[in-house]
């Protein structure tokens, strides 16, 4: 049941479909912005935590900011993963991040020798393509990985 005064917008990113759906919470003071993933009744939560703000504009602005590192973050590693089955199956991703960059290692019988890193900016642009994005995956991995020994 969805509760008076919700607000519901549905926003596509990198290719996939999200429902931002606004509640007011009076007694807060607040708008509480819930992410979902599709759409209608299909839409299921994205992100675990509703993002707050003091009005509707505030609490969509930081729904939509949250939405990108997250998806953004999704669709980088999802990218990295593609390319790390081809040349390295088996491999599976240890990811660091920080506000700054997002360094990918591989662990199993490959490895990197350098991590893919990647300025968290770059990785996350909804403007650079998957194309653009896996040609640096690529070319890294084929540059550096290596047999991980015994």
């Amino acid at each position: 049941m969805v509760e008076p005064g919700t607000l519901s917008e549905e926003v596509e990113l990198y290719g996939r479909r999200f429902t931002l759906r606004s509640m007011p919470r009076p007694g807060l003071h607040r708008v509480e912005v819930q992410i979902l993933e599709g759409s209608g009744a299909a839409a299921r939560p994205y992100v675990r935590v509703p993002v707050r703000g003091r009005d509707q504009r505030e609490a969509r602005d930081r729904a939509i900011e949250v939405l990108h590192n997250y998806a953004g973050l999704d669709r980088y590693l999802g990218l990295v993963r593609q390319v790390a089955r081809t040349l390295a199956p088996g491999a599976h991703l240890a990811v660091e991040e920080n506000a700054l960059e997002i360094r990918v290692e591989l662990r199993g019988s490959r490895r990197l020798s350098s991590p893919l890193t990647l300025v968290r900016e770059d990785a996350l642009d909804p403007e650079r393509t998957d194309e653009e994005l896996l040609t640096f995956i690529r070319a890294h991995l084929e540059t550096h990985l290596e047999d991980s020994g015994p």
